[in-house]
């Protein structure tokens, strides 16, 4: 082997060698990367569970003889002429089941706690709604929202809240209505409250009288 070849040799194995290295230090330095299927950008809110977020507090608000609570989920895709309907509109795909949280004392139910995302001008807002045994609205809170102080200030008022207290999904809604003497700016992210508290009573009587029902319980208190 002549001293030319030697050197080509030579200057492949460097090649090599280098290419190895950025290879190896790729890898390490990607170790920390999220997988190609959990981008780091934030997720959509449209089709997420809405979680609930202070059940304890919530509960004694509420309904404070609860000494106890189970969550299931009622099938409601069976039930979809019924609900459009009601509704006025198509169910969308999320309505298809409706996540239920029972509030109990002992084994006898004392009410329900619903949550439910509704579109804002904002953003999201996470409501929780509380239904008694009837089907009458106990209380209405507002979780989360992405509205500006001066709108927050509004729906986030008690007596405007308070205002479907002992209603049902049979009860005079009328959004408009129940929104003609806010500020205009508040009408809108207003008008998706009332809409969600109003939907979630409908799929509440609808999955209450479904069958079969699909439950998935895990008692928590």
């Amino acid at each position: 082997m002549g001293p030319g070849t030697t050197a080509r040799l030579a200057a492949v194995s460097l090649v090599v060698l280098a290419g190895a290295t950025v290879w190896w230090w790729s890898l390490r330095g990607h170790r920390n990367l999220p997988a190609p299927f959990e981008p780091p950008s934030r997720i959509t809110e449209a089709g997420l569970l809405c979680p609930w977020r202070d059940p304890e507090a919530d509960l004694a608000r509420f309904f404070p003889a609860a000494n106890r609570r189970d969550t299931r989920t009622l099938i409601l895709s069976g039930r979809r002429v019924e609900l459009a309907r009601e509704l006025g509109r198509q169910p969308t795909a999320e309505e298809n089941a409706l996540q239920v949280h029972r509030a109990l004392h002992d084994n006898h139910p004392v009410g329900t706690i619903l949550t439910r995302r509704v579109k804002g001008e904002h953003g999201g807002i996470e409501l929780v709604l509380a239904v008694t045994p009837e089907g009458r609205v106990r209380g209405v809170k507002i979780q989360r929202h992405r509205e500006p102080p001066e709108v927050a200030s509004v729906l986030g008022e008690a007596g405007w809240l308070n205002r479907f207290e002992g209603r049902d999904r049979r009860s005079d809604w009328d959004a408009a209505g129940d929104c003609a003497g806010l500020p205009a700016g508040a009408r809108s992210s207003a008008q998706a409250v009332v809409e969600g508290i109003r939907s979630l009573l409908i799929l509440l009587a609808a999955g209450e009288t479904s069958s079969p029902r699909a439950h998935e319980h895990h008692d928590t208190l």
